[in-house]
């Protein structure tokens, strides 16, 4: 089995038995869509076989801190990672870049290379995507669901207003291929942000 396959069912496995049910955003289907779009970002980059393989473990490792508490969470994924990939033999010097990968991730986003860059496009792949808007309501909730405190659409909108202005893709497939999409999911907020305070 690969390394990439085990660090798969290692954390689905963790998923399955000890991440809480009020992670509704943050779930396995999150976790295998930020695999994904590490490889698809990746394909279209100058990556080799041995910095995908870098990237696939950390997009698997990089929320399983989720089970052990929310806040600090990819701090917890990196020493996760770290204690299970040198328990498996893993080489040391991909172990830190597995973990350097997850660091890269902690908001607001300063990857330092292209790997990291990679990762933290595919980290916030949904911004593009087509059901950005049920994701995003899926996020509303947990957060309300974690910390007890439910803002009104008005502050919401607010709030996704000012990440969507201050978010940048990293890498120049994210540039061409993301942003765009991810504008149009920004006029989209604008829109419905003046419908609240102008009804």
């Amino acid at each position: 089995m690969s390394i990439t396959d085990r660090s798969e069912d290692y954390v689905m496995n963790i998923f399955e038995r000890e991440l809480p049910e009020s992670l509704c955003f943050h779930d396995p289907d999150h976790t295998k869509g930020v695999v994904r779009a590490v490889q698809k970002i990746a394909r279209h980059l100058s990556i080799t076989e041995e910095e995908l393989e870098i990237l696939s473990v950390a997009a698997w490792f990089h929320d399983v801190g989720f089970v052990a508490g929310y806040q600090d969470h990819e701090q917890l994924s990196q020493k996760i990672a770290e204690d299970t990939l040198k328990t498996w033999g893993y080489d040391p010097q991909k172990i830190r870049q597995v973990s350097a990968c997850i660091a890269a991730t902690v908001l607001p986003q300063r990857p330092a290379n292209l790997l990291e860059e990679i990762i933290c496009d595919a980290d916030l792949y949904h911004l593009a995507q087509n059901d950005y808007w049920q994701k995003n309501d899926r996020l509303r909730r947990e957060l309300t669901s974690c910390f007890g405190h439910d803002p009104s659409l008005e502050k919401w909108y607010f709030h996704n207003l000012i990440f969507l202005k201050q978010h940048q893709y990293f890498t120049s497939y994210g540039r061409e291929y993301l942003e765009p999409k991810k504008q149009k999911h920004l006029a989209e907020n604008i829109k419905k942000l003046e419908i609240l305070i102008y009804r």
